[in-house]
């Protein structure tokens, strides 16, 4: 029972020594305890950056290391560079470098949180009229609570203490001397502090970032492409020498052999992602579970296909980085409907403290969900023995394999829904990084890359049958499954690629590009896919300007 996973693990058990193992074992648990000691209690990257110094006050700032020594002493390092910052009496000194002068900014910004404390500490909540903190309000719902204004009786008993207070504070620059307390009169310095319960002035208050909690995601994400390259490397050995085809001659199915290769390596990744999940108390196996089926998927179809090793290892990593990207690019411009396409994003929300439901988990994965399956399909096609000798790149034998599976009509209706995910992975990129082109050239780059990548499908799942018939099919295929994740709500920000406005144009247009290439491709392929891909590309520019 399960012969390849006994041999896979017998063979992992051979390939790597007992030595190896236990120095893999004790690198792994030191870096996640040194990742988990670094997330809980900081870096220290900053640690003792600037130079200060000064003739009275004390600096609690990781920042500074801070001395005190006499003025001219202090003015004169200051000259010479020995020190980038000098502080005294109501004054902060530095010199003309950069360094001195970002200095001088950071003992001010240091100054001014000082001060608010002090303020904080002497009249409490009535220092300040306003205190804001951020509130997770979940998409779609009207914020319960309402601002309540300040009774004019609350108002007058403010007044009445800062009245009783002012007598005992003269000025601003006196509190901030207390801020800063002198040398000769204290044994201990400020520390500040953050306001009670999540409160912040408005000058301090800035809305929550993911990107803060980012770092954490990279936890969860490198530790399992160590399993998959493992795995990549042991599929294409059985593949190149040959192993695999003896394997296939016995009852021994090829659904069978890629299930019990990917087994004990994906579970291995789920395993490295529990680690984390058990030190910052989220389940990453929630979120991360497609993404690692998409990943296996692509990487069991490019050692399969792969033409060597070194076309493996390339394709490997740039397979592994578009999909990083594909995960992590959204959620830095989080709060955007856009970035939902990533359940990394969910992710990083959880991480901060936000509730997310299984439901937008879910649908946030269902791209990568559906894209991991057919990757499955097209690879168990790759293992007859007519691919595995194919000398075709890997981008031709994925479209060799589509057109194969695409013989009935059933089967090239459900490809042709199945492959709007890999369009709208190729879109992500080209709407992410054809932008920063200007504006027009960016809409013609964009509409021109979209119509390349969808005609190029759709010719692919059209070419086994060049009828109207499966223009039809297909064309029906590609629009309700554009349509259905509109629906869903999980493209509702590519309008630009997907104009949700329109119902019956992007129909037309699919199938009239579709009929086009069914028709022209009988003659040329190349020709039909010209003008497939210019009728397309006509359309998206004209509806978008």
């Amino acid at each position: 029972m399960f012969p390849i996973i006994k041999a896979e693990i017998k063979k992992s058990g051979i390939r790597y020594t007992r030595r190896f193992k236990i120095l893999l074992l004790i690198f792994a648990l030191s870096t996640f305890a040194a990742s988990y000691l670094s997330f809980n209690h900081g870096f220290n990257s900053d640690y003792w950056l600037y130079n200060s110094a000064s003739d009275r006050y004390v600096i609690d700032s990781k920042l500074f290391h801070h001395s005190i020594i006499e003025r001219e002493i202090g003015l004169s390092y200051l000259k010479k560079g020995k020190i980038d910052v000098f502080i005294t009496d109501k004054f902060i000194v530095v010199s003309n470098s950069f360094k001195s002068l970002s200095s001088g900014e950071e003992i001010k910004s240091y100054v001014e949180k000082a001060f608010e404390n002090q303020l904080y500490k002497m009249y409490g909540h009535y220092a300040f009229p306003v205190f804001a903190r951020a509130v997770y309000v979940k998409r779609g719902m009207e914020l319960t609570q309402k601002i309540k204004p300040i009774p004019e009786e609350k108002i007058k008993e403010i007044e009445e203490i800062a009245k009783k207070e002012e007598k005992r504070v003269e000025d601003r620059e006196r509190v901030a001397e207390k801020a800063l307390i002198e040398e000769k009169h204290a044994e201990e310095v400020v520390k500040l502090s953050k306001w009670e319960e999540g409160y912040y002035s408005p000058r301090e208050f800035s809305p929550p970032s993911l990107i803060s909690k980012m770092i954490q995601a990279f936890m969860f994400l490198i530790p399992p492409f160590f399993a998959m390259q493992i795995f990549s490397s042991s599929l294409a050995e059985d593949v190149r020498k040959d192993r695999i085809s003896v394997l296939l001659s016995t009852p021994l199915t090829a659904r069978s052999y890629i299930i019990q290769k990917l087994l004990p390596y994906f579970l291995l990744s789920l395993l490295l992602i529990s680690i984390p999940s058990l030190f910052l108390w989220v389940d990453g196996a929630r979120y991360l579970l497609f993404p690692l089926i998409f990943l296996f998927s692509l990487h069991t179809f490019i050692a399969i296909t792969s033409r060597s090793y070194r076309e493996l290892t390339f394709l490997i990593l740039v397979a592994n980085l578009l999909t990083v990207i594909y995960l992590i690019l959204p959620s830095i411009f989080a709060g955007l409907p856009l970035s939902e396409i990533s359940p990394l994003t969910f992710m990083l929300k959880d991480l901060s403290g936000e509730i997310v439901s299984p439901m937008e988990t879910l649908i946030s994965s269902l791209p990568l969900a559906i894209g991991g399956i057919t990757m499955f399909c097209l690879s168990l096609q790759a293992l007859h023995s007519a691919h595995i000798r194919s000398q075709e790149s890997p981008a031709r034998m994925f479209f060799s394999n589509l057109s194969e599976l695409s013989q009935k009509d059933l089967n090239a209706f459900i490809l042709s829904m199945v492959s709007v995910s890999f369009a709208l992975f190729a879109e992500f990129f080209l709407l992410f990084f054809g932008l920063s082109l200007p504006i027009l050239t960016s809409f013609a780059f964009i509409m021109l890359g979209v119509a390349l990548v969808e005609e190029a499908l759709k010719s692919a799942i059209i070419y086994p049958n060049r009828t109207l018939r499966r223009a039809f099919i297909v064309s029906s295929g590609f629009f309700i499954a554009e349509k259905g994740l509109l629906f869903l709500n999980l493209f509702k920000d590519f309008s630009i690629v997907m104009p949700g406005q329109f119902i019956l144009y992007p129909f037309l247009i699919h199938l009239l590009s579709s009929s086009s290439f069914a028709i022209f491709s009988k003659k040329d392929y190349r020709i039909g896919y010209l003008i497939a891909v210019s009728i397309h590309f006509a359309y998206n520019y004209g509806v978008l300007l």
